[in-house]
């Protein structure tokens, strides 16, 4: 397969932590060009990664650069006008997610992803999970139809310990573009949409559409938990638990039951590069699968279904809608905090 042409937007730390060394891993991308309003961060990232093209002004990027898609690793407010501004040039998009800020947002690119017949694909990198892949698989092929769906998801207050054991410190600029607003400002939403985002995405995954949903909220020193009852599009029914943070290790994982059989799975943090540890169960056949993944880095996998979906022309991994259904959940979420009732999504 002819490689796809990658431009980066943002040099900042996920792309230092994730995406520049998945872009240099892939070999179904070829990365040319970045940009970054930060001449110096630019500079030592170009040179690092010995990247041809660099660029301070994204308009001349999509204007000159050597590129046909681009990887928009930028703050959650400039999420749509860049996507919007990269579809209008002709790139292909992969964009972090949360997609945007709220959903009605980011519903205006579906209209130009239908006018353009580009791509865009959501970087909920979970989905590229060997693990969580063949969870889906075993689920969908063996075991449905499912009748209880679990998930939760506890950040630690351990992170930044575990990430300066794992990671170099990312290299920082005062010269970096930043949003009006400080998304950090109100810790809780930043915590509920941020963090929570992931944690729906996989339960769609896993389980189809969340139709319905009831929640209540407990916070204490700083930190938040969210439980929630769950309603499937399926019929089935379910919890989910969203806690920021913990002072304890890293929690996160899933739990399907369905009429043949179940799936557990434990997460990792996904700088360790792990894949999940996954049992499927069987009951027709008595036996327990636990899939093992070599090749378990889910920002370059997230990458080379990106670029597989451009050569070949097949379906998006995580697409626009796939983001803003789960955005509506986790709104419906908070209006049920509000309400103290049951909310539709």
């Amino acid at each position: 397969m002819k490689p796809v042409k990658l431009g980066i937007i943002g040099c900042g730390p996920i792309s230092q932590y994730a995406h520049l060394p998945a872009a240099t891993k892939s070999e179904l991308v070829d990365l040319l060009a970045i940009c970054d309003q930060a001449d110096d961060l630019l500079r030592a990232m170009s040179a690092c990664y010995q990247i041809p093209q660099t660029f301070t002004d994204h308009k001349e990027f999509l204007k000159s650069a050597d590129v046909e898609a681009v990887l928009l690793a930028v703050p959650d407010a400039f999420h749509i006008p860049l996507t919007l501004d990269c579809l209008r040039f002709g790139k292909h998009v992969l964009v972090e997610k949360p997609l945007a800020p709220c959903s009605a947002e980011a519903e205006v690119l579906e209209e130009v992803i239908r006018e353009t017949g580009l791509k865009v694909l959501v970087g909920n990198m979970k989905r590229h999970d060997p693990g969580i892949e063949f969870a889906r698989e075993f689920i969908t092929q063996k075991i449905s139809p499912l009748f209880s769906i679990d998930g939760w998801y506890c950040d630690t207050a351990l992170r930044p310990l575990l990430q300066d054991t794992l990671l170099l410190p990312p290299l920082t600029s005062e010269r970096s573009k930043k949003p009006e607003l400080d998304p950090k400002a109100d810790k809780e939403k930043y915590s509920l949409y941020t963090h929570g985002i992931h944690l729906v995405n996989t339960l769609h995954y896993l389980g189809g559409p969340i139709v319905g949903i009831v929640g209540i909220k407990a916070e204490s020193h700083g930190s938040y938990s969210w439980h929630a009852v769950t309603e499937y599009q399926s019929g089935a029914i379910g919890h989910l638990e969203l806690t920021v943070k913990i002072n304890a290790n890293w929690s996160e994982g899933f739990r399907v039951h369905g009429r043949f059989g179940s799936v557990t799975g434990t997460t990792y943090l996904p700088f360790f590069r792990l894949p999940s540890e996954v049992k499927a169960f069987d009951i027709r056949t008595g036996v327990t699968e636990i899939p093992i993944g070599a090749d378990s880095d889910p920002y370059k996998r997230q990458l080379d279904s990106f670029a597989r979906s451009i050569r070949e022309n097949t379906p998006i991994a995580c697409t626009v809608a796939d983001a803003i259904r789960d955005l509506k959940v986790l709104e419906a979420l908070d209006r049920s905090l509000q309400e103290a009732a049951w909310q539709k999504v």
